[in-house]
């Protein structure tokens, strides 16, 4: 079985000051935080011709709000960053219950790229009702 390997372009997009627009790219630590946040948002079979890419968190919609479930998103979120992101090695994943919104979940995913060693995080809500 080969490798998977990683083959993204990631790019910023803006007006300049006179109005016209401009494509950048960005640096490798902005495109490891946008492909994360893409794998996140992906539904898993979502893409047709890398059926395998994004995460499947949309099933965890409309579940009880309890450790059992932060412990599963945890775990599927490991195992998905794990396969398709392979710039980074996973530190931590944590996933606790919003104090505010019972219906919503906070994930924080903390990250360091194998590149350059530097520590990233990410938060991420998650409403459990669509």
């Amino acid at each position: 079985m080969s490798e998977l390997q990683y083959h993204g372009f990631s790019f910023l997009s803006g007006k300049r000051n006179e109005g016209s627009q401009w494509i950048a790219p960005v640096n490798l630590e902005e495109s490891i935080r946008q492909s994360i946040l893409m794998i996140l948002l992906t539904e898993r079979g979502e893409r047709p011709m890398f059926p395998e890419f994004g995460s499947s968190l949309r099933s965890f919609i409309f579940r009880k709000n309890d450790a059992a479930l932060h412990a599963e998103i945890k775990t599927h979120l490991f195992e998905t960053l794990a396969t398709l992101e392979p710039r980074v090695s996973i530190e931590a994943i944590d996933v606790v219950s919003d104090s505010e919104r019972k219906e919503r979940v906070k994930i924080q995913i903390t990250y360091r790229i194998e590149e350059t060693g530097v520590q990233q995080s990410i938060a991420f809500p998650m409403s459990l009702m669509e």
